[in-house]
């Protein structure tokens, strides 16, 4: 009976449900499927009692499952949105199967009924509990009476009510999804303008070559970039935005971008894959909602890197583009904006994007783009020029006739021969006809005005031939003109041209007139006067608009008024002198704006580095509004000003500089650390020290005490929180030079100081994979704190200990592991004494320093030894975890990650070193969203080691997905810092490539063999080291392997000989038995493979070579086999696996793994 009241229940929810869930599509068609079954059960006669339980048991428990949903108080509904969306998977195909076999003949269906006994319904409704078993429903775990009893209580339409209600708080959250997308970096005015189109009619040969080639994307095999490479002015951005324009029209364009020199900080890289990623969403919902989703899962990915955004958000959602149509993302002006990562993306990662991407680029061809560039496969260049040939005259002349067309010229009458010799004088630039347009329009006589300057520049035609010979000399009659006999607009123009042209990035009048305020006053009214006589030369000055930055109409004005025109003009402008006035108007602003109350400021009064085990406190941001615009420009900048405003001493502004400093060194430290780069001391110093020798001391005894003290404690922030690398060491480097300068002052005072910022330095030397630098440095630092120390060490202990460790961990990368465990165990021996005394400060030590002997011991094959330490630091890390696991669960993953390899080593099962292994994957793969450039390195490795043990199973399809996971994270690294993780990729390629021929995807396999070894041989080319040459006979060996398979024996033959010819090469270099044995196996497997093309004679002549190598290496059983031939009728299957190395710096929770 109440199995009966919760069937009418069931069914009335399932029935209300359906009827009002277009909130969530997936709701409708789950409970359509439920009731499908219910109708469909009365129309089968044969086992009608198992039909009847089926549908009584699918209706009661969907229902159960939708009453579980709204009643569940987790706001947030995604995994119930996945569950429901895989039940709707299951229930459609147990549909499917129903259907098919309604649609037999019931003698069909009596006969599958005593054949299978029942058992059809029986697997569907088995089916049918799979499924909801993968809802994480709590009642799938009840029995069916617990189930009806949950199914009657409370009240059925509250629960409709609430289910429903959820579905719809839903679509609110998916707008925060949306909102994420707003918070990517917008470059206003950066997209296409249809005001700034090619005149209709104008540029169709051009417009008509792009068309056809944007048209051949379909048919194409992989992408491509039309690069479009003309000079200055010759209307590259007009024809950029009529493409867009085009593209817009046909539904192709993704996203357009136009870089600007004179608009640097708002249109970079990052401003570009905002837009890029913006386009992205409209293309179609698929890609638009995978899209917030990833950005809402991980917010890092907002401010990320290009690299970044381009390995995680990008090429994720390729395979959800449309392939049937062109997508086109246009770039203008790359060498205005562009910088190395944009660039190497386009070189390198193009080409892993679908064939339909179009991707035009303009710029102009300098060397910086075109190097990078030119003669690839995927670049192709345009190949009608902008301004030769008679079309381009021709659109010159149409484009002057339009601008005649419109005030002040309309009522002018232009002869026809002026018009004529103004084409021609124009030589194809666009950007010089539309110069002379804007600098006539005062003139009462147009026409006469423009006759002067057509006849002006007639004199040197060969000369003006070239682009900017034609501008600079319309410049000259621009400024000619001006009354420079007045010593006022002389003044204003120096400040106003010098402060223009010099500044790194544009500021606004309001921003000048403060800067100049504090040091040469001068009037707001008339620098805008200044402004208004050269707005020429200005892009888009308005005098109303004091508050917008000043940009100059080109790059070009600079070159002109600083390098092409005589000093005894009145406009010249001498940069050196310009960047003197700069820097001391920015030293001016920062000794009288910098205020105490703004948030980052007194950071630096932690000293975060002694205490490894916690990041340093986050740095707080700057409020918006907080700091001034000239303010901010000036602490950035000061250094740039200083340092280009000459070497007369007199002139340059050290004065102020001291002054500054003095009050105000940490203040500038902690703002441009906040506000993304440090500032660059080191390099001030240096170039004092060099500029003004006799200056130096005076400026820099007093100062060098506090700049040694807060840049150092400023690398730790940068190296631990933001993984700002490079930045780090430039920072530390300088606080070791102002150490060295104390040191030689005041001796030993500075000594131990001096040692921390070598400690500092040679880790962040390491973290770069400069190793003997950091070995050198790492040595230097541990002989200073024993000298200092000798026989009694006290307060020395706790840093000789740390440099201790870290010299141990470096010395670990040159296998001097004797050494290394040496260091480290002496190490342990410090940090064990002061945690009896100091427990809570030091046992996080002990555990770390355990860790490391445990490595080393495993590294020299001492298993025994090394289990115990192990084991201990694991403890003593999960105890740690225990009361603080924001710090110490990195420290337990890489202490699990050091137990799976040593219980591999130990000989035990792989299935004993998987489970450690999973629980540290686990723990990164939290820890990746968290911190993702600090963790990444760890969770690839561990993901490779994960693989090589499924791969010991021979459990392919979890070795693939491990490796397929680990390979992206290498790809998305090495592009960033392609130095430190090409190799590391080239070696989770090795992996992909043997899982997939595990898996039977020898095509598969080849490509990725062929990538590694690609990236392998880029790597030699740069420096040549016996571990990349192992690794390139490996791969060399493995790609034989995959020929093999693919019966391309020809192909084949040659990677095996060319393995044999690096693995003799090796040998030569250095002959250990290591690479004898190496050597003789590779030569095992050519004999094996000659023999087995019937070249025996060949095979006969290496097998006594392999024999002498098998003696040498000491391996008798080998020896034994190849003097007796028994390998040569032996597969070629001997694997030199190069994928199986931990990592190092593993071991010390450091962020760079390093398995070579």
């Amino acid at each position: 009976m109440a199995k009966t009241a919760s069937l009418s229940i069931a069914l009335g929810i399932l029935q209300a449900v359906n009827s009002a869930a277009d909130v969530f599509p997936p709701l409708k068609t789950v409970t359509n499927a439920a009731l499908f079954v219910a109708q469909t059960a009365d129309s089968f006669h044969t086992n009608k009692e198992d039909w009847t339980r089926l549908s009584s048991h699918v209706q009661i428990y969907v229902a159960a499952l939708l009453k579980h949903i709204g009643e569940d108080s987790d706001p947030m509904v995604d995994d119930w949105k996945e569950s429901l969306l895989s039940l709707d998977r299951s229930l459609q195909e147990i549909q499917e199967k129903i259907s098919e076999l309604r649609s037999e003949t019931f003698l069909n269906r009596l006969w599958r009924y005593f054949k299978t006994r029942g058992q059809f319904v029986k697997d569907l409704q088995r089916d049918f509990d799979d499924a909801i078993k993968l809802c994480n429903f709590r009642a799938s775990l009840m029995t069916t009476s617990e189930v009806v009893k949950h199914l009657q209580q409370g009240d059925p339409n509250k629960t409709i009510e609430l289910l429903l209600q959820k579905f719809k708080d839903d679509i609110a959250f998916d707008n925060d999804c949306i909102e994420s997308l707003r918070q990517l970096p917008d470059a206003r005015g950066a997209s296409w303008d249809s005001s700034r189109t090619c005149l209709l009619g104008t540029r169709m040969p051009h417009l008509r070559e792009i068309e056809m080639w944007i048209a051949n994307c379909i048919t194409r095999d992989t992408p491509e970039i039309l690069l479009i490479a003309d000079p200055m002015g010759s209307g590259k951005s007009t024809l950029a935005h009529s493409i867009c324009q085009e593209a817009q029209r046909k539904r192709w364009l993704v996203t357009s971008f136009f870089f600007s020199r004179l608009r640097r900080e708002e249109v970079t890289s990052r401003h570009l894959f905002g837009s890029l990623i913006r386009g992205f969403c409209q293309v179609n919902k698929g890609t638009g909602d995978t899209i917030a989703r990833i950005l809402r899962d991980d917010a890092t990915l907002l401010d990320a890197s290009p690299t970044r955004q381009f390995q995680e958000i990008i090429l994720p959602i390729c395979p959800l583009l449309p392939k049937s149509v062109p997508l086109v993302v246009v770039v203008d002006a790359l060498d205005e904006g562009c910088d190395t990562e944009l660039l190497q993306i386009l070189r390198d990662g193009v080409p892993l994007l679908p064939a339909n991407f179009c991707i035009i680029v303009t710029s102009r061809p300098e060397d910086s783009v075109m190097s990078w560039l030119e003669h690839h496969s995927h670049i192709q260049l345009l190949s009608l020029s902008l301004i030769r040939g008679n079309h381009t005259q021709q659109d010159i002349e149409k484009h002057i006739h339009n601008k005649f067309r419109y005030p002040p010229f309309e009522n002018t009458v232009f002869p026809p021969q002026l018009i004529q010799d103004f084409v021609h004088r124009s030589k194809g630039l666009f950007l010089w006809v539309d110069v002379i347009l804007e600098y006539i329009k005062p003139f009462l006589h147009c026409d006469q005005a423009l006759r002067e300057i057509i006849d002006s520049s007639a004199g040197t035609p060969a000369e003006l031939l070239d682009a900017e010979l034609k501008v600079f000399a319309l410049y000259e009659q621009i400024l000619s003109k001006l009354m420079w006999k007045d010593k006022v607009l002389v003044r204003a123009y120096k400040a106003f041209m010098g402060s223009v042209v010099t500044a790194k990035e544009p500021l606004s009048i309001n921003a000048l007139v403060l800067l100049f305020s504090y040091d040469q006053p001068v009037d707001g009214d008339t620098m805008v006067k200044v402004a208004n006589r050269l707005r020429s030369l200005l892009n888009n000055f308005s005098p109303g608009t004091r508050e917008e930055p000043i940009r100059l109409l080109h790059a070009s004005v600079r070159e002109y008024l600083s390098q092409h025109i005589p000093s005894t003009k009145p406009y010249y402008l001498d940069i050196e002198e310009c960047n003197c006035v700069m820097a001391k108007l920015t030293l001016s602003t920062i000794d009288n704006e910098i205020k105490a109350h703004v948030p980052p400021l007194g950071y630096l009064s932690g000293e975060w580095d002694i205490d490894i085990f916690h990041v340093p406190p986050k740095l707080p941001p700057i409020p918006p509004g907080s700091i001034s615009e000239q303010l901010s420009y000036s602490c950035r900048f000061f250094i740039d000003h200083t340092i280009q405003s000459g070497r007369v001493e007199e002139l340059a502004p050290l004065w102020r500089l001291h002054e500054v400093l003095s009050r105000h060194a940490q203040a500038v430290i902690e703002l441009t650390a906040a506000m993304g780069s440090t500032t660059n001391l080191g390099h001030l110093r240096s170039w004092v020290k060099d500029t003004f020798p006799s200056t130096f001391s005076k400026i820099f005894d007093d100062l060098d005490p506090l700049l040694s003290k807060y840049l150092y404690d400023i690398v730790s922030y940068l190296r631990g929180r933001v993984g700002r690398q490079k930045e780090a060491l430039l920072v530390v480097q300088a606080a070791r030079a102002t150490c060295h300068r104390l040191v030689d002052k005041y001796g030993s005072r500075y000594m131990l100081h001096l040692a921390r910022c070598m400690n500092m330095e040679g880790l962040c030397l390491g973290d770069l994979e400069r190793d003997e630098e950091a070995l050198a440095t790492l040595e230097e630092a541990v002989k200073i704190i024993e000298e200092l120390a000798g026989n009694y060490l006290g307060i020395y202990e706790p840093d000789l200990a740390r440099a201790l460790n870290n010299l141990s961990r470096q010395l670990g990368v040159f296998s001097r592991n004797e050494e290394s465990l040496r260091h480290t165990e002496k190490a342990l021996e410090i940090y064990r004494r002061l945690s009896q005394d100091q427990p809570n400060l030091y046992e996080p030590f002990v555990g770390w320093s355990l860790v490391s002997v445990a490595y080393r011991l495993l590294e020299m094959g001492r298993l025994d030894e090394a289990t115990p330490a192990i084991q201990e630091g694991l403890r003593i890390y999960r105890s740690l975890a225990d009361r603080d696991h924001e710090t110490f669960d990195q420290y337990v993953s890489s202490a699990l990650h050091i137990s799976s390899i040593m219980l591999d080593q130990m000989g035990r099962h792989p299935v004993e070193s998987i489970v450690p292994l999973l629980d540290a994957v686990g723990t990164y793969l939290r820890l990746v969203k968290a911190n993702p450039e600090l963790f990444e390195p760890n969770l690839a490795a561990c993901l490779g080691t994960l693989s090589i043990r499924f791969i010991q199973l021979e459990n392919w399809q979890e070795a693939f997905e491990a490796t397929e996971k680990a390979v992206p994270i290498y790809r998305r690294l090495a592009l960033r810092e392609p130095e430190l993780y090409e190799g590391k990729l080239s070696d989770a390629l090795d992996g992909l490539c043997t899982c997939l021929v595990g898996l039977g995807r020898d095509d598969d396999a080849l490509v990725a063999i062929d990538e590694s070894i690609d990236l392998t041989r880029k790597l030699l080319e740069h420096k040549s080291m016996l571990t990349l040459e192992s690794h390139l006979a490996y791969s060399l060996h493995e790609r034989h392997l995959v020929l093999k398979n693919l019966n391309r024996y020809g192909e084949s033959l040659r990677c095996l000989e060319e393995s044999v010819d690096v693995h003799r090469r090796i040998f030569e270099a250095n002959p250990t038995q290591m690479h004898a044995s190496n050597l003789g196996k590779a030569l095992d497997n050519l004999c094996a493979l000659y023999h087995s093309l019937g070249r025996d004679e060949d095979a006969s002549l290496i097998r006594g070579e392999a024999v002498e190598l098998h003696q040498m290496a000491g391996d008798w059983t080998r020896h034994a086999q190849a003097s007796t031939g028994a390998l040569a009728s032996q597969p070629s299957i001997e694997v030199f696996w190069g994928y199986m190395g931990p990592n190092p710096a593993i071991v010390l929770g450091e962020k760079c793994s390093r398995s070579r």
